[in-house]
């Protein structure tokens, strides 16, 4: 008799329990992507401002390319190309890569729920 009240509320709590943990488990791995894309953008355009810091660029360069967006990834070629012919094209060519890294970033997570809710995200893994 105790069976048929005991065994369905703990098969209901158990798949509550690994219900949560997905859905922390996927939330985490979008606020990681979102870090991991900004600290890309931000240190790409902190090198790109520094020319003899050809290490720090090429370093950035190619965590934009394992995390960038499609888009962000063509606007930085953009860029690369452009530099071979003048100043005039690199500056007409900035602003679309900054546009590009802000369409991109306001896809991600918001800052309060990368380190709220997630707890893990306050020490280095």
């Amino acid at each position: 008799m105790w069976t048929e009240y005991v065994l369905p509320l703990l098969t209901v709590l158990g798949v509550g329990t690994l219900l949560a943990i997905f859905v922390r488990y996927w939330l985490a791995k979008r606020a990681r992507s979102y870090v991991e894309k900004r600290d890309a953008y931000s240190g790409f355009l902190d090198a790109l401002g520094e020319p003899e810091r050809t290490d720090d660029y090429s370093y950035w360069r190619t965590r934009i390319q394992l995390f960038g967006s499609a888009e962000v990834i063509k606007r930085v070629r953009g860029i690369e190309e452009a530099a071979t012919y003048s100043y005039e094209d690199v500056a007409s060519t900035y602003p679309l890569l900054i546009d590009a890294m802000r369409d991109d970033l306001a896809k991600g997570p918001s800052e309060d729920l990368s380190a709220a809710s997630m707890g893990t995200f306050g020490r280095k893994t």
